[in-house]
């Protein structure tokens, strides 16, 4: 994401000690200017697209088409995800409702671990945090079971 931020903004460096001096001294420590670096897009100049709301939306283009089915203007005015709750669920209710998530989660055959990699996978192809996801998991199946009567194992 760092060097997208330098394409778009047509920054070159001599060499990468370069580089690191122009990170060190305008983001390192400036939040707004290190998501607006890295989250960034030429629609929206001064605006950054980073993970916002209860399922982290990321980049402009998945805030544009959110933007465009809900009729929520977080296009234009991203940091309503930070400060309207009822925008935050709103939007999560359509990211999962896009990606398919439900569907996937429901699948029969989809018990355990594998369950945990399938529903993250449309969230985060990288699949980071799996690990602590596949935690949680344990963690939560659990509870529910020492507290509510279910036959999930």
């Amino acid at each position: 994401m760092i060097n997208a931020g330098f394409t778009r903004k047509g920054l070159v460096f001599a060499n990468e000690q370069e580089k690191l001096n122009w990170i060190d001294k305008y983001l390192i420590g400036n939040d707004k200017a290190y998501g607006a670096h890295c989250y960034g897009h030429e629609e929206k100049p001064g605006k950054d697209f980073r993970g916002r709301g209860l399922i982290h939306l990321t980049h402009y283009e998945t805030y544009k088409k959110c933007a465009r089915e809900t009729g929520l203007a977080i296009d234009s005015n991203p940091e309503l995800l930070e400060n309207d709750f009822s925008i935050a669920i709103e939007t999560a209710l359509w990211f999962w409702r896009d990606r398919k998530v439900g569907a996937i989660a429901e699948r029969d055959f989809r018990f355990g671990e594998d369950a945990v990699v399938a529903v993250t996978r449309p969230i985060n192809t990288g699949l980071e945090g799996l690990a602590e996801r596949k935690k949680y998991k344990l963690d939560i199946t659990s509870s529910f079971l020492r507290n509510f009567e279910s036959e999930c194992q």
